[in-house]
């Protein structure tokens, strides 16, 4: 009977053992994870007092210190202490809070007057904060800073375990010392920050804060203000996009010139993000948009066009490495990859030899404007020179006035000279020049199609359609062209 009641003692020890220890675990974790909740309360309503005091344990401090720098002063309240730490609180104003090196001046200051010491800015617009904590160094003159910068509404989860190790019970409040204190404050702010919401260029950071507000508060010539001081955000996207698309650089920079005035006429400083952020996301994506339409000769589709620019980026880069049998092979292991891709790619590269189709200078606007043999207006057996010949001859066989009218106009011994012009020479209106004119070129047109191949006139050339006019030159179009060379 002692056998089965010790058997029966341990049995169900054993038996229930792990489910109080699992159910404990869990009553431990779930009033953890209540105490983080706890302090991400009070620090999302800066209610840093009760934080200290209420949560953590610490006692309480009165008091406030005044510290003076660059012309303004900056006042500091005393929120609790523990063993001569003091943790102080400050509001101050946006541009500061994310200007370090003012805060690390603020410190150096503040460790003149207080040797241990937390410190914590926040402000209101939008809801941030900043705690800050130095030590001295060895030497014992300079201070090592550490900064925590987070918004007030998602301080990080890190931050927010670290500080439950701040908690004194009172269990601990005989035997705490003031060096348990300060390795406990080191063990939870001498970590690096997890966010960074600094300005590298505080000054820069501070005028576009302050046009913002003023754009908020003012009309148009305030946004005008407020543009044109970030306008070297257009011209930094602009010559990445040039480098990266081809094209013309003012081009780009009116792109991105409305992308900067859109995100201008949208921003919004209560939501907590620099401008200057917000702004480089709104040109890219409208110079994005407009690169791959303006700076393509042929309109290339946008699921297709990244894909591509950066194959060809890579090809580049392989080139310079190993040639065009790099390219080659990298083609080749392409096709296997990506097959889709390696398909579209020649097609891609047609596009991009494209230079133009609207400079004369270019091969392909003559390839793209080549006319049929029947529609072209020279004769190909006849030689330049014979050509101007026969025009010549054809021309002198007109009356003298006609004539004239003729070689002026088009411009036979020297610049071309407008119908006023010509008018003005022979004391005759420009409307009776060209009605002259008019008759004139019909006459030539019948001495020079025989000779030249150029289509007769018919009454088609007069009441022609629109539609043919690229496509089929007229014969009185065909006999200026001939006169013209």
């Amino acid at each position: 009977m002692q056998e089965e009641s010790s058997s029966h003692n341990v049995g169900p020890g054993i038996a229930f053992g792990w489910p109080l220890i699992t159910d404990a675990a869990r009553l431990w974790r779930r009033k953890g994870m209540q105490r983080m909740t706890d302090i991400a309360y009070y620090l999302a309503e800066h209610r840093f007092q009760e934080l200290f005091l209420e949560e953590l344990g610490w006692d309480r401090a009165a008091g406030r210190i005044e510290l003076s720098l660059d012309g303004r002063v900056w006042d500091l309240e005393k929120v609790a202490q523990k063993r001569g730490i003091q943790v102080l609180h400050g509001q101050i104003d946006r541009p500061t809070l994310r200007n370090r090196a003012r805060l690390r001046r603020l410190q150096q200051k503040l460790a003149g007057l207080v040797h241990e010491h937390v410190v914590i800015y926040s402000c209101n617009g939008p809801r941030r904060q900043v705690w800050q904590w130095a030590v001295r160094r060895d030497d014992g003159r300079r201070l090592r800073h550490r900064e925590h910068p987070f918004f007030s509404h998602s301080p990080p989860s890190r931050l927010l375990h670290r500080l439950n190790g701040l908690r004194f019970t009172l269990d601990e409040e005989e035997k705490v010392t003031l060096i348990d204190a300060l390795r406990r404050v080191r063990r939870v702010l001498d970590h690096d920050a997890e966010f960074d919401f600094f300005a590298k260029h505080p000054w820069y950071a501070e005028q576009s804060d302050r046009l913002a507000q003023a754009m908020e508060e003012g009309g148009e010539a305030a946004l005008h203000a407020f543009v044109l001081f970030h306008q070297p955000l257009v011209n930094w996207v602009a010559q990445r996009f040039v480098f990266f698309f081809g094209g013309d650089i003012d081009d780009a920079a009116q792109s991105g010139f409305l992308g900067l005035l859109h995100a201008a006429r949208r921003f919004d400083r209560s939501r907590g993000a620099e401008f200057s952020t917000y702004a480089v996301h709104c040109i890219e994506g409208l110079c994005k948009r407009d690169g791959a339409v303006w700076f393509q000769s042929i309109r290339v589709p946008i699921h297709l066009l990244w894909p591509c620019l950066n194959l060809q980026r890579d090809l580049e880069r392989v080139y310079a490495v190993g040639g065009q049998v790099a390219i080659n092979e990298y083609l080749i292991e392409l096709a296997a990859r990506d097959p889709a891709l390696a398909r579209e790619w020649p097609h891609f590269d047609q596009t991009r030899s494209l230079k133009s189709l609207s400079q004369p200078s270019e091969p392909e606007y003559r390839e793209a404007r080549q006319l049929p043999a029947r529609a072209n207006p020279l004769a190909l057996g006849v030689e330049h020179a014979e050509r101007r010949e026969i025009v010549r001859d054809a021309v002198a066989t007109l009356k003298s006035r006609d004539a004239a009218f003729v070689r002026l106009k088009y411009g036979f011994h020297g610049e071309e000279q407008t119908l006023e012009q010509i008018g003005q020479q022979y004391g005759v209106t420009r409307e009776r020049v060209r009605q002259r004119l008019v008759k004139i070129l019909p006459r030539l047109q019948c001495l020079l199609a025989p000779v030249l191949k150029l289509p007769m006139p018919t009454r088609h050339d007069e009441i022609r359609d629109s539609s043919e006019a690229e496509a089929v030159p007229t014969a009185s179009e065909s006999t200026e062209l001939a006169i013209a060379e």
